[in-house]
């Protein structure tokens, strides 16, 4: 298990984790398409089998819906009853697994020059599988209960942005 503290870190254990893992899952309260994180998670949008991104306060950049368009594994929560703010990212393959979980959004300042916090945790830390299948079962419920985003809904959070 490690503590996670510092932006360029966090981008560099996501980054690193996104191309060894065959799965990504994900829940987070706002995304920005500047983050280099968020660019290499489109990149390998495949890998993704449940994503959920919140709107609130309009946080996250239209942006970031216009690159899910008709995406259905990567949904938003657009009215959420108050906030949607979880920040989990969950990466597998085979039994062999990693998760951080903490303060960092999918933000260009979380990946940089905000002071966040995230616990990293793998496998080979705890005998249990069964935190990965919770954790993953928490982010399939919240998935399950966003949209995906469609273009009326991209142009309606480009508008609301001005």
């Amino acid at each position: 298990m490690h503590l996670i503290t510092q932006g360029p870190k966090l981008k560099k254990t996501l980054s690193g984790l996104i191309r060894r893992h065959d799965n990504i899952a994900f829940a987070v309260a706002w995304a920005t398409s500047a983050a280099d994180v968020f660019n290499l998670i489109h990149r390998f949008r495949r890998k993704i089998r449940c994503g959920v991104i919140g709107t609130h306060f309009y946080q996250t950049h239209p942006n970031v819906l216009t690159e899910f368009i008709d995406f259905g594994q990567v949904r938003f929560v657009f009215q959420p009853q108050g906030v949607f703010h979880p920040k989990a990212y969950l990466f597998w393959t085979g039994s062999k697994w990693d998760l951080l979980i903490g303060s960092a959004n999918l933000t260009l300042g979380a990946h940089s020059t905000n002071s966040e916090m995230m616990v990293w945790v793998t496998s080979d830390d705890v005998e249990s599988y069964d935190l990965k299948e919770k954790i993953l079962r928490t982010i399939n419920t919240y998935w399950q209960n966003g949209e995906v985003a469609s273009r009326a809904k991209a142009r309606e959070g480009l508008i609301n942005k001005r």
